[in-house]
């Protein structure tokens, strides 16, 4: 009969727990690497685009805003109120105002103030589509007739040389009571002029 001795007893069970212990590292080293990969320099794998360089980085240039035309956006707008089930033939355009006016007349939406005979409201054309938005608050007294009123890309375009040209401009445009409002705002100066809407006629000009 064999009778193993406490050494050799202790020897067996060191070596057995050396090897539990060599299992459990391996497996950790294993979970890190898979951790590694997955995850690697650029973050998670989900957040990485398949077959692009981590070392890469995709540049592009600012998104330019759609832009409208005054007459088109005025036609819209017509087009709009009269296929409105809620709107009737007594609807008025009293008020127009675009933000953002590039200098052929374009801006990246437009509001127009309505008159109906259940009050009044605002409607705005952008890239969205129309919005009305309930008003509670005066309008003009006078009604835009688009068809009257000078267009207004004619009317930038007669006065370049006043307005000014370049993309460093900040134009606003309002068209009430028969008279275009064009701002005009460059290193914080800003010029104000007022056109008769039906003639194009310059009637008056600020600075400040």
């Amino acid at each position: 009969m064999y009778i193993s001795s406490p050494v050799n007893f202790q020897f067996r069970m060191n070596m057995r727990w050396s090897g539990i212990l060599g299992v459990i590292l391996c497996l950790g080293i294993v979970c890190l690497l898979l951790v590694v990969y997955l995850e690697g320099p650029a973050g998670p794998a989900k957040d990485r685009v398949s077959g692009v360089s981590a070392g890469i980085v995709q540049v592009t240039g600012p998104v330019q805003p759609e832009l409208f035309s005054f007459d088109d956006a005025n036609q819209r707008a017509v087009d709009y109120l009269i296929g409105s089930s809620n709107q009737s033939s007594d609807t008025e355009i009293c008020y127009i105002l675009g933000r953002g006016v590039d200098e052929n007349g374009n801006a990246p939406s437009w509001m127009y103030g309505v008159r109906h005979p259940g009050g009044t409201s605002l409607l705005v054309y952008d890239k969205s589509g129309w919005s009305m938005i309930p008003w509670t608050g005066a309008l003009p007294v006078e009604r835009i007739d688009p068809d009257t009123i000078v267009p207004l890309a004619k009317l930038m375009y007669d006065n370049l040389d006043l307005l000014g040209t370049g993309a460093g401009l900040a134009r606003q445009v309002e068209l009430s009571d028969n008279t275009y409002t064009i701002s005009v705002s460059d290193n914080n100066e800003m010029r104000i002029f007022l056109f008769n809407a039906t003639t194009g006629v310059l009637i008056r000009q600020y600075e400040g």
